[in-house]
């Protein structure tokens, strides 16, 4: 394997742990946040969608991000995909999970997470410098994972200071619009 795909395995590694540890600290902000602000989304009659990732509430039906399976798959992650299924099927005395994390890879055409698996499982894969632009857009993916983490009201609100934690409450106000009482403040804004 090339240096520079080693280096980008490292790198996708290394966001593989950053995007766990962010979600589990959204978990905790959505908690938080849902606690103060969460009975101003509900409407008696309306339906509500919870992203269960992010604690995120909206009115609207969330997409399935669905356009990653439809775009055409890269000829190296067929036959990778291919190569790696012929072991991993449960068909073929693989295991269910292992099939599956390795069909989501290949959905999500996430190179570099077929190479963690290939490795995981003693399977020799050919990489060569072509895969680059395969690697970086793996990487890319998971950083814009952490990025939509740290980007709700919530992520903002618990690690903001008492100006950005009124300005979430200012934008709570506006998707609402309820004017929140003063006396339903979280008590570290009076």
């Amino acid at each position: 394997m090339s240096r520079i795909i080693k280096k980008l395995s490292h790198k996708y590694q290394f966001l593989e742990l950053e995007l766990e540890d962010t979600e589990e600290q959204a978990q905790e902000y959505a908690t938080t946040f849902n606690r103060y602000f969460g009975r101003y989304f509900i409407d008696k009659n309306a339906e509500m969608w919870i992203n269960e990732e992010t604690g995120e509430i909206k009115k609207e039906i969330p997409n399935e991000d669905k356009e990653y399976k439809r775009k055409k798959k890269p000829e190296k992650l067929k036959k990778l995909y291919k190569k790696l299924s012929t072991h991993l099927h449960p068909d073929k005395g693989g295991s269910a999970d292992s099939f599956a994390e390795l069909k989501q890879a290949y959905d999500y055409n996430d190179l570099l997470n077929l190479v963690k698996i290939a490795g995981n499982n003693n399977i020799e894969i050919e990489i060569n410098e072509e895969d680059i632009e395969l690697a970086e857009k793996s990487i890319k993916r998971l950083q814009n994972s952490i990025v939509n983490f740290q980007n709700t009201l919530a992520w903002h609100y618990c690690t903001g200071n008492k100006r950005k934690k009124l300005a979430v409450l200012q934008t709570v106000e506006k998707e609402t619009g309820i004017k929140i009482d003063k006396k339903n403040y979280p008590e570290e804004l009076l």
